[in-house]
């Protein structure tokens, strides 16, 4: 886990949404992408994370499905993508369990390449955990 620093750099991370109190303890904002409570922008649709979850799509699918909602955003709700410029450092948060196939990695990779497309260097630092925190207060 990098520590905060000034250098310019964007850095992405992803947390479980029962874990946002570890991204909140070493100070990184958190950013709900669920269906349930998230930015609907940015969250899958209600019926594909369903199938998804009964076995019922692949998750080659369910990528090509979430992509085809989510990337005509830029253009389309383009003050909903302009909260990740905003943030040197946030996480994104949704319900699934960390290293499990999800959503949140999937929009991780299009928020590099949104601030990466807006000039800035961009770091995906990946999942927030408890040993991360391990010496925080």
């Amino acid at each position: 886990m990098s520590p905060p620093t000034d250098d310019g750099v964007y850095r992405v991370y992803t947390v479980q949404m029962s874990n946002w109190r570890l991204a909140r303890d070493i100070d990184i904002p958190t950013i709900d992408i669920t269906a349930k409570s998230g930015i609907p922008t940015f969250a899958p649709y209600w019926d594909d994370l369903m199938a998804y979850k009964r076995g019922e799509m692949s998750n080659e699918e369910y990528s090509h499905r979430y992509y085809e909602k989510v990337i005509p955003t830029i253009l389309t709700d383009p003050q909903d993508w302009e909260v990740f410029a905003q943030h040197k450092r946030f996480a994104l948060v949704c319900y699934c369990r960390p290293g499990d196939f999800c959503h949140r990695y999937l929009f991780a990779m299009l928020c590099v390449k949104y601030l990466e497309c807006l000039g800035h260097r961009v770091e995906f630092e990946g999942e927030i955990t408890r040993q991360d925190n391990r010496d925080q207060p």
